[in-house]
C-alpha cells in the first residue's frame, strides 16, 4: 500500500495500522532480542513478591525494594535456588500487582512462569500457572509462610546489594552473542527423584534443637568475618564453597572422603581442603567442622555453602540460617561420573582431588 496506514482484520472487525507501527512489528519479529531471540528462554518455578499494600512496609511505599512498578518490574525468585533473582516486567499487567489483587498483599506465591526477552528486558509469556506445596499445577498457588517470606525478601535485598539481579538476557544485545536456545529444563534440581526440597519451613520445624557440638561449631563460624564483596569475584563464586563426596558407595568411596573446593580467578575449582568422614554419608558435624577450619584458617566465612548429601544438607541449613546460606548439590548424573572415570583412567585429575590430602 503506498498510503501511511492500513487496514487489517481482526475477530470479524477492522483495525487500523498505521505503517510505523506495522514497520515496529515486523522489525521486532527479526531483531534477536526481541521475538528473534525468544527460543532464549528461562522457565521454572518462581516465588512472586506480591505488591504490598500502602503504607504497609513501615512507610515504604508500594513501589519500593519488595514489590514492583510498571518501569521496573517484579521480583521473583527462583524456587529451587533463593540465590537466583529475576526482574520481570509485564506486557499489560505487573505480575506483582496481579498476586496482590488474586491472594493478598505483600506474600509471596509460587508459580510456574516463562520468561522471554523484549528489547533489553525480561517479560513473562502471558501464561502464570500456581505450584502448590507439592510442587504440582494447583488451583491456589502455595504462599510463603512469614518466615519463608522473610528469607526471600532478605535474598532480593542481597541480590540487589550483589549486583546480580537478571533482568535481561545481555547475550542477545551483543555482536556475537550466543542465540541458541536452552535445553530441557529440569524443574526439580534438588533431586532427580522429583523432589524439589522447597518446603524449608517444614524441615525446619521437624529439626531438633541444635547439640552442643553443633552450636559450638555454629559459633566459631559465625564468629568470623563474613567474606566481602570485593574478594569473592565476579557473580561472588569465591564466598560459595562446594563439598562433595569423591564418590558414592563404599567401593567408590572407602575412606568417605569429601573435598572442598570455590572458584577463584585461576582456578575454577579450587581446593580448600579434604576431609574424612566416619560414614558414607557426612552428619552436619563434619560440615559444620570443616565450615568452621576452613573460615578461621582464611579469616573471612562464606555467604553459601553447597553440600552434597540431602539429610545432611537440611540440617545444616537448619544450623546456619542466621549465618550462612546452605544449598543442595546434586549428586553427579552417570554421565558425569562416566566423564570423571575417563579422566582418572587417562591420569588425569580434573577436580584436583588428590591435592586435598
Amino acid at each position: 500500500s503506498s498510503g501511511s496506514s492500513s487496514r487489517e482484520e481482526e475477530n470479524g472487525g477492522d483495525v487500523e495500522v498505521d505503517a510505523s507501527s506495522r514497520r515496529r512489528i515486523c522489525d521486532a519479529i527479526d531483531e534477536p532480542s526481541a521475538v528473534g531471540g525468544w527460543n532464549v528462554r528461562v522457565h521454572g518455578d518462581f516465588w512472586i513478591v506480591a505488591a504490598a499494600a500502602s503504607g504497609e512496609e513501615e512507610g515504604e511505599d508500594e513501589d519500593d525494594n519488595n514489590c514492583d512498578d510498571d518501569d521496573e518490574g517484579t521480583y521473583c525468585v527462583l524456587a529451587s535456588n533463593p540465590r537466583c533473582v529475576y526482574r520481570v516486567v509485564g506486557m499489560t499487567a505487573s505480575l506483582s500487582r496481579m498476586a496482590a489483587r488474586t491472594y493478598g498483599p505483600g506474600g509471596a506465591y509460587r508459580h510456574r512462569i516463562t520468561m522471554i526477552p523484549w528489547y533489553g528486558r525480561l517479560v513473562y509469556d502471558g501464561l502464570v500457572v500456581p505450584i502448590g506445596p507439592d510442587g504440582e499445577l494447583s488451583l491456589r498457588p502455595q504462599g510463603a509462610s512469614p518466615s519463608k517470606l522473610a528469607r526471600l525478601r532478605e535474598a532480593i535485598s542481597t541480590a540487589a546489594e550483589e549486583g546480580r539481579i537478571i533482568s535481561r538476557l545481555a547475550q542477545l544485545e551483543v555482536p556475537g552473542g550466543s542465540l541458541d536456545g536452552a535445553g530441557p529444563v529440569d524443574r526439580s534440581p534438588l533431586g532427580r527423584d522429583g523432589e524439589t526440597g522447597d518446603n524449608d519451613d517444614d524441615d525446619d520445624r521437624q529439626q531438633p534443637p541444635p547439640t552442643d557440638e553443633e552450636a559450638r561449631y555454629v559459633a566459631r563460624i559465625g564468629a568470623v568475618a563474613r567474606m566481602p564483596r570485593g574478594m569473592a569475584g565476579p557473580n561472588q563464586a569465591g564466598a560459595r564453597w562446594t563439598f562433595r563426596r569423591v564418590g558414592y558407595t563404599e567401593e567408590e568411596n572407602p575412606d568417605h572422603r569429601i573435598v572442598a573446593t570455590t572458584c577463584t580467578p585461576d582456578d575454577p575449582h579450587a581446593v580448600l581442603g579434604g576431609i574424612e568422614c566416619k560414614t558414607l554419608e557426612p552428619t552436619s558435624c563434619d560440615i559444620l567442622k570443616a565450615v568452621a577450619q576452613f573460615s578461621e584458617g582464611g579469616g573471612y566465612r562464606p555467604v553459601c555453602i553447597n553440600v552434597d548429601e540431602r539429610k545432611c544438607f537440611r540440617r545444616v541449613r537448619f544450623l546456619l540460617r542466621d549465618v550462612v546460606d546452605a544449598m543442595y548439590y546434586l549428586p553427579p548424573s552417570k554421565e558425569e561420573e562416566a566423564a570423571v572415570f575417563l579422566c582418572q583412567a587417562s591420569g588425569q585429575d580434573p577436580m584436583n582431588l588428590k591435592s586435598a590430602w
